[in-house]
């Protein structure tokens, strides 16, 4: 204890897991002190589902107009929880480059899933640099960003 404050550690019995809703969770805590007084605190979070980028590559576009194709595909945790990942459709994915290791990362494309949540994207003009697919995620689900891919002119 130091100059009357004490530090705490939220621990509880049970960890969230996909079997909680997603959304905003609100933790309130009551301290009691020893006058019999109290004060209680309140924080909120979200809770969103798990999304992976997976099987994401970057290759040289085969095409006369040069430029990289990026391809893969998106999963989600079951909107129920009850499943491991599936296919997560219909959802934009953002492709991003940037010209070397330490430059900011810049959006230049995009795809959208299909069915199976698979996306292809071609960028033309383009060709070295560090390329990646970024999911900007929901309400409900969470964004995801794959590894770095560097093409080498």
């Amino acid at each position: 204890m130091t100059g009357g404050w004490q530090t705490w550690r939220f621990l509880p019995d049970k960890r969230l897991n996909r079997y909680y809703a997603a959304g905003t969770w609100t933790i309130t805590v009551t301290a009691k002190g020893p006058g019999g007084t109290t004060i209680t605190e309140y924080a909120a979070f979200d809770l969103k589902r798990e999304t992976k980028l997976t099987s994401v590559t970057a290759d040289k576009a085969a095409r006369s107009n040069g430029g990289v194709r990026l391809r893969g595909s998106l999963t989600r945790v079951d909107p129920r929880g009850l499943t491991d990942h599936g296919p997560f459709g219909k959802q934009p994915i953002e492709i991003l480059w940037r010209p070397d290791a330490t430059s900011a990362w810049e959006k230049v494309g995009h795809a959208t899933t299909d069915a199976a949540g698979a996306f292809v994207a071609t960028v033309p003009g383009r060709t070295g640099g560090y390329w990646r697919a970024r999911y900007p995620g929901t309400s409900h689900y969470a964004t995801d960003a794959s590894k770095s891919r560097q093409i080498v002119q």
